[in-house]
């Protein structure tokens, strides 16, 4: 009898052990990190389909924007980064009111004066977009209408490079990382003074031929006022964002990826509430 359970005890601790190893991330510790060494340069392409709702009325957005990066500065000193803009298209489907609102022109005219111009970024150590400069000359100059000067200072606003960059920068872990292996990123920013919170949960899938490839699950939640037209409205939102991005081990930049993010959340203008969603699917592509 003794033998029997000498013998169930080897057993059990073995099988205790195989499922050990099995479980949880195995194999090489991976350095998932931008490079950002002065000279570097790369771009992103980021192509939009967004749906909106809101309290009945239906629309749908595309748009296609490509944005060039030129490490400046990265040293004890800090980060620097030049960001130019270098496609910019749009294109919107409002369904009936298309015929009194020929919004695709009126849309493309005043982005693309942004393709072409350039501001300098400043990143912290966990690379958030900290300082924004190079704009103020684009908002005191005569050569652009008070809607043109609007729309270069919200485009170029840090709280909006946040928003449209934040990931792109915060994505990558603090240590080397095996497969299968998990890190979280937190963050905060403010869209149309909206303040949104959001916390990602990353996961290293795989790597092959020299390319990371990562699960991205994020939820965010957010409330605030926007006001137009001399009319405030309050708003709260959540949602979710889920897809996948592929990175280059050689220098840390993106490859490719996608995403999609659902959002719900309610308006409340002057004590009628209406209830609010959006969807989009992006697809990232690095140069």
């Amino acid at each position: 009898m003794k033998k029997n359970n000498l013998l169930l005890t080897a057993l059990l601790v073995s099988f205790s052990f195989i499922l050990s190893c099995k479980s949880g991330p195995t194999g090489e510790a991976y350095t998932l990190k931008m490079r950002l060494a002065p000279g570097d340069n790369f771009s992103q392409e980021v192509k939009t389909n967004m749906d909106m709702n809101m309290a009945g009325f239906s629309m749908k957005m595309n748009m296609d924007a490509e944005t060039n990066f030129d490490v400046l500065q990265n040293d004890t000193a800090g980060k620097q980064l030049k960001l130019t803009y270098t496609k910019m298209s749009m294109k919107m489907d409002m369904g009936d009111l298309n015929q009194a609102v020929n919004s695709d022109s009126m849309m493309n005219e005043s982005q693309q004066k942004l393709v072409g111009r350039s501001v300098t970024l400043t990143l912290s150590p966990q690379n958030e977009i900290t300082n924004v400069s190079g704009f103020d000359s684009l908002l005191n100059s005569d050569m652009y209408d008070p809607v043109t000067k609007q729309l270069f200072e919200k485009t170029f606003s840090k709280e909006q490079l946040n928003s449209m960059f934040g990931m792109v920068f915060s994505m990558y872990p603090t240590k080397p990382v095996r497969v299968g292996e998990s890190w979280t990123s937190k963050s905060k920013f403010n869209v149309a003074n909206i303040d949104m919170g959001m916390k990602v949960k990353y996961k290293l899938l795989s790597v092959k031929d020299g390319i990371a490839e990562v699960s991205v699950d994020g939820t965010f939640d957010g409330d605030g006022n926007m006001k137009q037209a001399g009319i405030n409205a309050g708003m709260n939102m959540e949602g979710t964002q889920t897809g996948r991005i592929r990175i280059k081990l050689t220098d840390g930049y993106l490859k490719n990826g996608n995403y999609t993010m659902n959002i719900t959340g309610e308006v409340n203008v002057m004590g009628q509430k209406m209830p609010i969603s959006m969807k989009g699917d992006y697809e990232l592509t690095g140069k």
